[in-house]
């Protein structure tokens, strides 16, 4: 009787270690997994979209750093725009405006708008305030993500860009 409950003892403890020990790699995966699903998703989406529609949502987006700009940015609180914010660029209606795709570091993460902590922890997040990322004169587009989480890398390999190095 005794054996049987060491061995049991030392099961779950096994169990519980291997679980501890896998934690990082499984959840890794899991958020690459999902971060993959949500990028391919947005490009169906995009797929579907005609020109005229690309004209609407980048003059919107436009409108938006200019009026950011008039009211003199960077991130600062701006209630008045606050609705415009987080319906520009959100095609999808899951917040996503995009993604970034950075080739030194084999990364390719879904942006979304807000850094609160649920989008930090799985993605990339557009700092509110600063400009909506389409380019353009006098705009400054700010994005954070996390390193060195365990539950899944975003930037962690961030420090092996050098000067030159590009991401789009």
């Amino acid at each position: 009787m005794q054996s049987r409950k060491s061995t049991l003892i030392l099961l779950i403890s096994f169990f519980i270690g291997l679980s501890v020990l896998l934690y990082p790699s499984l959840s890794s995966y899991w958020n690459s997994k999902t971060q993959s699903e949500a990028i391919i998703d947005y490009e169906a989406m995009l797929a579907a979209y005609k020109p005229e529609d690309y004209t609407a949502i980048f003059e919107a987006a436009d409108a938006y750093n200019r009026e950011l700009e008039h009211l003199g940015y960077p991130l600062r609180d701006y209630p008045q725009i606050e609705e415009t914010y987080w319906k520009t660029l959100d095609i999808s209606g899951t917040g996503m405006m995009g993604y970034v795709t950075v080739p030194k570091i084999s990364q390719e993460l879904p942006v979304y708008h807000g850094t609160s902590e649920g989008v930090l922890s799985v993605a990339v997040g557009h700092l509110e305030g600063s400009s909506l990322p389409v380019g353009g004169e006098n705009t400054h587009c700010l994005m954070s993500a996390h390193r060195g989480l365990p539950s899944a890398k975003l930037f962690t390999d961030l420090d092996r860009m050098e000067m030159g190095d590009t991401f789009q």
